[in-house]
């Protein structure tokens, strides 16, 4: 057997190994990974989780901001 057929059919091997491993790991969640979808959630999830006040968003200035050295 030619050495470069030896090379390419083992690179193919680890790469369906990889294959294999990474989709097991689909069906099999790791433990604390848990998103609420199986009930176990501590709390109700906040609708405003990732929202800004309105008052904290600010439009930006045309102007430079002062520099330490300014003051």
């Amino acid at each position: 057997m030619d050495w470069q057929i030896l090379i390419a059919g083992l690179a193919v091997a680890a790469a369906a190994v990889f294959l294999v491993w990474r989709g097991i790991g689909v069906f099999r969640p790791l433990d604390g990974a848990c998103a609420g979808g199986c009930g176990c959630a501590k709390g109700p999830a906040s609708s405003k989780a990732g929202l800004i006040a309105p008052e904290d968003l600010r439009i930006r200035s045309t102007e430079p901001e002062a520099s330490a050295k300014d003051c």
